[in-house]
């Protein structure tokens, strides 16, 4: 029943994700821009792995799902479910305890859960198409 639902009105709750997605990952970004460099890594330069986590989420997180806000819900699904699954990726390396403080820590876990349900609604989008454009499909 209620799977029903969200899929009926996904356009409109894509939006609001998208809205949220974009909002958590400004404040991850600010998070992870402030916080102090990671002390512990002994492999990897604390400047690389900061740049690194700043530029995936921010990418991934904030300027690609903002310009999708902007897009029809059911075009371009299949790159929005690889933008969806990076931009939590991004979100869940920020989480590591070398480079997460706090609030950008509960940002993230917040953006990645809200990465997982527009990724998987756009599964579900995707499915649609597909089955619209051909009925007789086994997918």
């Amino acid at each position: 029943m209620l799977e029903k639902l969200y899929i009926r009105f996904f356009p409109l709750f894509a939006k609001i994700q998208l809205g949220a997605l974009v909002v958590s990952s400004i404040v991850a970004i600010a998070g992870l821009w402030l916080a102090p460099l990671a002390t512990g890594l002994k492999n990897l330069d604390p400047v690389a792995a900061k740049t690194i986590a700043i530029s995936g989420v921010s990418l991934f997180g904030a300027i690609i799902p903002f310009i999708f806000m902007f897009t029809k819900t059911s075009t371009l699904s299949s790159l929005k479910l690889v933008v969806y699954t990076l931009a939590g990726v991004s979100h869940g390396l920020s989480l590591s305890p070398y480079l997460a403080t706090p609030v950008q820590a509960a940002a993230s876990f917040l953006a990645a859960a809200v990465c997982t349900l527009l990724a998987a609604g756009q599964v579900l989008e995707l499915q649609g198409s597909i089955l619209a454009n051909d009925p007789k499909s086994k997918f």
